[in-house]
């Protein structure tokens, strides 16, 4: 059958997890809340995304991965918090 695909930055990824929970989707999956600070408003576009693979034995795969991507990808605005709490003492 035919693939899809897209891409999605993990700067935009706020939290993953994954969840075996039928009352969260019907199948275990990977949740990932989205960042979308600076976005237009859009009912359409979605906060948040689940990820379901074929064969669910791949999520832990799944999750290992957008860890990496966290991983190599840290918060801009990390280092900003650190500096502006410095900024407050002066």
């Amino acid at each position: 059958g035919a693939e899809g695909g897209f891409s999605l930055e993990a700067k935009y990824v706020g939290l993953h997890a994954v969840t075996r929970d039928p009352d969260t989707f019907p199948v275990p999956c990977l949740y990932a809340q989205l960042l979308l600070d600076g976005f237009p408003e859009n009912e359409e576009q979605p906060a948040e995304l689940f990820f379901s693979p074929t064969d669910a034995a791949r999520l832990q795969d799944l999750f290992a991965a957008f860890s990496r991507a966290a991983e190599l990808n840290p918060d801009s605005d990390a280092g900003d918090d650190e500096s502006d709490d410095d900024d407050d003492d002066a």
